[in-house]
């Protein structure tokens, strides 16, 4: 069974609105934000704590009244801390029109041509505006949201383009565009596999790539090492399921990966800092 998936195929939205506004607190399910990746743009907004997250092997932290802005097709996860954020997500493509006056610049950030900046911050007084109404509106859901959302995008990318709020232009090193290529591979496996016996010779054969380079640019990308992070995974994967099922922790532990339940325990412990009775208890105050 399938609890995650790293490049998250799941519809935020429906085809007449493919945009979705998630609040995240310790009780959310996705509190941890796991490695992923997803064709949709994505807009994470602080309220409270901080969140560290981890964006193509860069690390941010954004604290109270931050927000970050991922293009399309970024690798990311994040580790909260006290935290309560929001994440939206919508389809950039839904904004192309025909005989539209705006297609060309959308379109350049659709081919990445143009790449909006990541971090904003009150300092960025229109911007910043614009994006809290967006995430209020969705919130909100009042009569006529749909309309005006669509409206506040617009907006929003008219004050980018006026701005000039885009990423300096740097020159793509082909190497690390086919290792990141390499790793999204890897990490699709271990999402397909991790409920089997993975070793770090099996992912390095399945990459085709030296098993010290990989772990190399593994703990790059992630700060941890291929095992560790599958583990890792495995500990998510598990959490679903003792939220969402009612199966009983040794079956969990085995369809997770895990050949012994004391061990599947103590490498949970290691990972939420309680054990996974205690888990499904917190998230179900």
């Amino acid at each position: 069974m399938k609890y995650l998936n790293y490049r998250e195929n799941r519809k935020h939205g429906n085809n007449n609105f493919p945009f979705e506004i998630y609040e995240v607190d310790k009780k959310h399910i996705r509190y941890n934000m796991i490695l992923h990746w997803h064709h949709e743009f994505e807009i994470i907004k602080v309220y409270s704590g901080t969140l560290t997250l981890f964006i193509d092997g860069d690390e941010y932290i954004l604290k109270e009244d931050e927000i970050i802005l991922l293009n399309d097709g970024t690798l990311h996860s994040g580790v909260p801390n006290n935290c309560v954020y929001d994440c939206f997500l919508f389809d950039m493509r839904f904004l192309l029109s025909s005989n539209f006056v705006g297609n060309e610049t959308i379109q350049k950030i659709i081919n990445h041509e143009k790449n909006i900046k990541n971090l904003f911050t009150k300092k960025d007084e229109k911007s910043y505006l614009i994006i809290s109404e967006i995430l209020n509106t969705m919130k909100s859901k009042n009569n006529g949201y749909e309309l005006k959302i669509i409206g506040l995008l617009y907006t929003l990318i008219g004050i980018i383009e006026e701005e000039n709020l885009y990423k300096i232009k740097l020159k793509t090193n082909p190497t690390y565009k086919k290792r990141l290529s390499q790793f999204k591979d890897l990490i699709t496996y271990i999402e397909k596999n991790y409920n089997k016996n993975i070793s770090l010779d099996d992912l390095a054969n399945y990459a085709n790539i030296n098993s010290h380079y990989m772990c190399e640019f593994f703990k790059e990308i992630t700060h941890m090492t291929p095992i560790e992070y599958l583990n890792y995974y495995r500990i998510e994967s598990a959490c679903d399921q003792l939220l969402l099922t009612d199966y009983k922790i040794t079956k969990i532990a085995y369809n997770c990966g895990f050949n012994d339940s004391s061990y599947f325990t103590k490498v949970f412990k290691k990972y939420k800092n309680m054990s996974p009775k205690e888990y499904v208890q917190l998230k179900s105050k």
